[in-house]
């Protein structure tokens, strides 16, 4: 395999891991590709900030930046199956209520959502949403193409 198919079944196979888009109905990719996707996480980060960023930028257009953002959040979500918040969420529950280093990640391993989970995601959405959300649109909008 070439250079150039080996690396680009790779950013597929990152795509196709980290995001809800449907590539793996597109491209065959091999297995072996999906092993290494953590080294382009920031590939898809160009693709999911910039995406995010059009959704915030189009609706606020016609909504107020606030709504506009809180639809881009959810946008975010669903085009990455909410990994973000899930890995976030885990963290929380884990450091929230672990006391011992095995306990911890115990609790981290567990797919149930505690309070500290819903605790911290909450005050995560309500973060994201308000330091965009008051921020000039344009500001928001080039904030999410680099920051995401």
């Amino acid at each position: 395999m070439n250079k150039v198919k080996y690396y680009t079944y790779d950013i597929l196979a990152a795509i196709s891991a980290l995001t809800r888009l449907p590539i793996w109905r597109l491209v065959n990719i091999p297995k072996e590709n999906y092993r290494r996707v953590v080294y382009y996480w920031s590939v898809v980060g160009w693709i999911t900030g910039p995406l995010t960023a059009l959704v915030i930028l189009g609706f606020g257009q016609f909504l107020p930046v606030p709504i506009a953002v809180a639809l881009g959040f959810v946008f975010r979500i669903l085009l990455t199956g909410g990994m973000h918040e899930d890995g976030l969420m885990d963290f929380f529950d884990g450091f929230g209520g672990g006391r011992t280093r095995e306990r911890i990640l115990e609790i981290m391993k567990d797919s149930h959502s505690g309070a500290f989970a819903i605790i911290g995601f909450v005050g995560y959405a309500i973060l994201w949403i308000g330091l965009l959300g008051f921020m000039p649109l344009e500001t928001a909008f080039y904030t999410m193409m680099v920051g995401d």
